[in-house]
């Protein structure tokens, strides 16, 4: 996969194959080049999203073991998902490795990630409250969060609530309590 990356020092424009994004240098100065946030988005994406633009499935148990570890610092908001992206050089390599050490094996952490965040939204917009039981989500929130239908939300743009169905993710919930 080839990623167009902008040099800061001598503006010139290049594109790299393959390569980690914290050691690209420009080919004309030399200078570190430091990749634009939607570069920085799109590799942490690579493999989580599917060819229809989805979000992949991901395993309800590694959902909630995210959230148990990490409910007070998951990045819910635009605003931290953009810092998160920002800080890729650490950050989400720390956040994965992190995630990845409560997650079953093979788990897409990144896909996990994002579902979680998608509820936290949710949750902060009051959409879930009749579905927590003692301040946490029941199992029917998860069990429907972990394959609904979700879009990866685009590093630059500005979204009124959730990219995703609410009021049929709601009424899938709603079934999958009646169980």
């Amino acid at each position: 996969m080839a990623t167009i990356i902008n040099c800061t020092a001598c503006a010139k424009t290049f594109e790299v194959q393959e390569q980690s994004l914290e050691q690209i240098r420009c080919p004309q100065c030399g200078a570190p080049a430091i990749p634009g946030l939607e570069t920085i988005w799109d590799s942490l994406w690579v493999g989580s999203v599917l060819k229809d633009g989805l979000v992949a499935a991901v395993d309800p148990s590694d959902m909630k073991a995210v959230l148990r570890m990490g409910r007070a610092g998951l990045p819910t908001g635009r605003e931290e998902r953009q810092a998160m992206a920002q800080a890729a050089g650490s950050g989400p390599a720390i956040a994965t490795s992190v995630f990845r050490s409560v997650c079953s094996p093979g788990a897409d952490v990144t896909a996990v990630w994002y579902r979680v965040a998608m509820l936290g939204t949710c949750d902060e917009e009051g959409l879930l409250s009749a579905h927590k039981h003692d301040g946490e989500f029941t199992d029917a929130v998860f069990q429907v969060a972990a394959s609904f239908p979700m879009k990866r939300v685009e590093a630059d743009a500005e979204y009124q609530g959730p990219p995703f169905d609410t009021e049929e993710f709601l009424k899938q919930v709603e079934r999958a309590s009646a169980k």
